[in-house]
This record gives structure tokens, C-alpha cells and sequence, in this order.
């Protein structure tokens, strides 16, 4: 087997002297990146990104605008979002701090094409009730 011997001992020395380029510094960065002031507009993104994923969508019908006189918004939310991850998801994105949250999970209709059967998915809403003077404008110009 001396095939396979010279074959593994020029892998080796392929591996163990790989040549490397010298890396030239930038001239235009002074100062490193952990001495950068942060800004509160960065935060807030951060924030709203991390909640972005418990709310999806605001859950737009006839029968949630009808919810506005009562300060009720209706959201669509992660199935595996509970109500004080909901609450904290609205007082970060919206600015206000919600009185009340309702959760409720729609189970998909059975659907059939052919002769295949299937279920559409599953949706959770969140039924978030505001304070009396606030209001998110989710429903003008529909």
C-alpha cells in the first residue's frame, strides 16, 4: 500500500503549512468598535426586533374595527406566545401599556382537493384591551 501512504503524506503537508497573508490595518478606523456611543434609536430597534416575532399582524375584519369603540385591538400572535410576552410585545412596539390580554386559538378548517384531505393551520389571536384616551391607528384607511 505505498499508493495510499504518499497520498496521505502529501495531505498532511498540505494541511500542516498552509501559507498565510499578512492582514494590513485600515486606516480609516481609530477607534475600536466597544468604545462606540450606543444610541437609543439602535435599543429600540433591538427591542421591537426581539418582540417582532410575538406579534405577526394585526388581525384585520369587520368584526375587530367594530372592537376600536371598546378599545379592544385584535393581533395574530405566535402559537407559542402567552399573554405577558403579548403585553410586553404591545408596550414595546406601541407604547402602551394594555390593561387586558385575551388569547384565543382558531383551529383550521378541514379542507379536502380531490381526493387529498388536509387542515389548514392553526392561528392564536390576542384580544389586547388599552386604557381609556389611548388608541393604536391600525384600522384608518381600510
Amino acid at each position: 500500500m505505498p499508493l495510499l501512504k504518499t497520498l496521505t503524506e502529501k495531505f498532511r503537508k498540505k494541511q500542516s503549512s498552509p501559507e498565510k497573508k499578512a492582514v494590513e490595518p485600515k486606516a480609516g478606523k481609530t477607534e475600536p468598535a466597544s468604545h462606540r456611543p450606543k444610541t437609543a434609536r439602535a435599543s429600540k430597534t433591538l427591542a421591537t426586533g426581539l418582540y417582532s416575532s410575538v406579534l405577526k399582524k394585526a388581525h384585520v375584519t369587520e368584526k375587530s374595527a367594530r372592537g376600536v369603540a371598546n378599545r379592544q385591538y385584535v393581533f395574530n400572535v405566535s402559537g407559542n406566545a402567552n399573554k405577558s410576552e403579548i403585553k410586553k410585545a404591545v408596550m414595546e412596539i406601541y407604547g402602551i401599556k394594555p390593561l387586558s390580554v385575551n388569547c384565543i386559538i382558531m383551529k383550521g378548517k378541514k379542507v379536502r382537493a380531490g381526493k387529498m384531505r388536509g387542515k389548514r393551520k392553526d392561528v392564536k389571536k390576542a384580544i389586547v384591551t388599552l386604557p381609556k384616551g389611548k388608541h393604536i391607528s391600525l384600522y384608518e384607511g381600510v
